[in-house]
């Protein structure tokens, strides 16, 4: 199973690192209005094709090359398991280090007009910010980022091991 699912998860964190860097030059970071308006359709839906692909070519590489064909489910969803942790790592740690520093400031300078929008103001608005920057830091957006990848990812390897089945002949 690592060896597959770590050249798998090694191909999935450059093309989704390349994909973030590539969408996010193209995106308008100045409001929360702006960020909502210039993630296009096409980044959403490449954002879930690529590792859903990745994810059921490593599965079939795995049935096929150390399996000889066979794949019972719980081998499939390890695989799945293994290249969200892998890769989960990988993209959690880039962007820990890169895009994540640059949104947790942004989320700080857009609370406060969010926030006199709403009419919060005083202590009600400290008590809000407060929480905002805690599952806003870096720290919060990477574990996120982090559960969600592995997530995802065994959701996906349920379905592709529920596809690709093929249990061994017992004698």
């Amino acid at each position: 199973v690592w060896p597959t699912a770590f050249k798998w998860s090694i191909i999935l964190s450059v093309i989704s690192i390349a994909l973030q860097y590539v969408f996010s030059l193209d995106n308008d970071m100045s409001s929360l209005e702006a960020i909502k308006s210039s993630t296009k359709w096409y980044e959403q839906l490449l954002g879930y094709l690529i590792p859903i692909v990745i994810i059921f070519l490593a599965i079939r590489e795995h049935k096929e090359k150390d399996n000889q064909g066979y794949l019972k489910f719980g081998w499939g969803l390890g695989t799945s398991a293994a290249i969200g942790l892998i890769s989960g790592v990988i993209i959690s740690i880039f962007l820990y280090l890169t895009i994540f520093a640059e949104t947790e400031v942004l989320i700080s300078e857009l609370m406060d007009p969010e926030f006199a929008k709403q009419g919060l103001e005083g202590e009600e608005a400290d008590k809000a910010r407060n929480i905002a920057l805690m599952f806003s830091s870096k720290e919060a957006m990477a574990i996120f980022s982090l559960i969600g990848n592995v997530f995802i990812s065994m959701v996906v390897g349920v379905v592709a091991s529920l596809i690709m089945r093929k249990n061994p002949e017992t004698v």
